[in-house]
């Protein structure tokens, strides 16, 4: 088994031209089956019911084998990692529902943004019908249960000597893998902190030496029909 789960963050409006670029390089190397994570109202300047043409753009990528699916409230630090169920399932609602409005359809996954998850956001997430949830540690499923263990694979952590160390480490430490999974996380400010040109080059070199792209959909789907 040799499989990238491909997810893109932070996608907002507000992030257009970086995810634009980011899609068309994907588009290019054939890497279609990716998991959109849409954040509804961002930083709660920026909701996504406001830009119809947007949506439409995004759900068009469907029909390709990408997933869309819910990032978090407003991608506020860690809002998802301290709430109990009952507040979980009133502020996740609320993002689903903004969601729903702005697709017509639901979200099928769910992760929270710097993957922090209280307890009772995972319960939350079980009650309102979530496909999977990306965590720190690993892809689970609806009820909970682990689909793949592995840490996500990040170029931007916001410090730039952090960034210059992954920039580094990751292709080492990638491109010896002979079998697994493999998590690649891509954010728009990849871009804008020019690590996005190095973070393709080793998406592609992996692609080549065999590793499958899928979304983060595409293996809970899997785990499902094995189940």
């Amino acid at each position: 088994m040799k499989i990238i789960l491909l997810s893109l963050h932070d996608v907002t409006p507000a992030y257009e031209p970086e995810l634009d670029l980011i899609c068309k390089k994907l588009d290019s190397m054939k890497a279609v089956r990716r998991s959109l994570l849409v954040v509804p109202d961002f930083l709660k300047r920026t909701q996504i019911k406001n830009y119809p043409e947007w949506c439409r753009k995004l759900s068009g990528m469907r029909e390709s084998g990408t997933d869309l699916s819910l990032h978090g409230i407003h991608h506020e630090y860690a809002e998802c990692g301290f709430l109990s169920e009952s507040t979980a399932m009133k502020k996740l609602g609320y993002a689903k529902e903004q969601f729903e409005d702005a697709f017509g359809f639901a979200p099928f996954g769910f992760v929270a943004p710097q993957w922090f998850q209280s307890q009772g956001c995972k319960k939350a997430l079980i009650r309102l019908g979530f496909a999977y949830s990306g965590r720190w540690r690993g892809l689970f499923d609806a009820e909970g249960n682990c689909i793949h263990p592995a840490f996500p694979t990040n170029y931007d952590w916001g410090i730039s000597f952090v960034d210059s160390f992954f920039s580094w480490w990751n292709p080492l430490r990638l491109l010896h893998k002979e079998s697994g999974v493999i998590r690649f996380s891509i954010h728009p400010m990849d871009v804008r902190h020019n690590l996005w040109e190095k973070e393709a080059a080793l998406l592609a070199k992996l692609m080549e030496n065999g590793w499958i792209v899928q979304s983060y959909g595409d293996a809970a789907r899997n785990a499902k029909g094995k189940g």
